[in-house]
């Protein structure tokens, strides 16, 4: 597959092009055809080369297997996607682990609370809500997401800085395949919605 259409991914290993008979092997992905009937069609193949020798230790050629890795190449495509939608998403999102304590956020979260991942990171959500919400509500939003996995509504948050923030969220769980849940996902936006 030396065609010239043919578009490479650099992952390459201990064999540098201008040395094809060093004896480490080289590991390339490549997106090429596969098969003739498919010439029109781009797959991501990963390759494994390894250099033969003769028994006097000379350079006999390259010996070497090829595999398809389209369902890791779309994967890896997702993830960017998902990345992409996480930090230029309107809303606030935060994203907690299976004990409710924040994992990450993305940047409307910082610029509608003033909270950086720093202050939050570990720490539990409530920490900026409390602040001007009854405890009883947070306890019936816990007992939501134990009994429901998931809770929706408005909330009086406060700013960083200590002024108001009104709030309407949403929190759903994010269950694994067996369906436990592994973490939360919060998404908030900084007006609450008018009954």
């Amino acid at each position: 597959m030396h065609d010239e259409k043919h578009q490479h991914h650099e992952r390459t290993h201990g064999m540098s092009p201008g040395h094809p008979f060093q004896r480490k092997p080289d590991i390339q992905t490549h997106l090429g055809p596969v098969g003739p009937e498919q010439v029109e069609q781009l797959r991501p193949l990963e390759f494994l080369r390894v250099p033969v020798y003769h028994d006097d230790g000379q350079p006999k050629g390259l010996a070497g297997v090829a595999w398809d890795v389209t369902e890791r190449y779309e994967a890896e495509e997702r993830q960017r996607l998902i990345t992409h939608f996480f930090e230029h998403a309107s809303d606030a999102v935060l994203i907690l682990d299976e004990k409710h304590r924040v994992l990450t956020l993305n940047r409307a979260a910082t610029a509608i609370s003033g909270y950086e991942l720093e202050d939050l990171k570990g720490k539990f959500p409530r920490m900026f809500i409390e602040a001007s919400e009854d405890p009883a509500v947070l306890d019936a939003i816990t007992k939501s997401l134990l009994e429901h996995g998931s809770w929706r509504g408005e909330l009086g948050a406060r700013r960083k800085d200590g002024s108001p923030l009104p709030i309407y969220c949403n929190v759903s769980s994010i269950p694994d395949d067996d369906g436990k849940v592994i973490n939360w996902a919060v998404s908030w936006s900084g007006k609450a919605l008018t009954r």
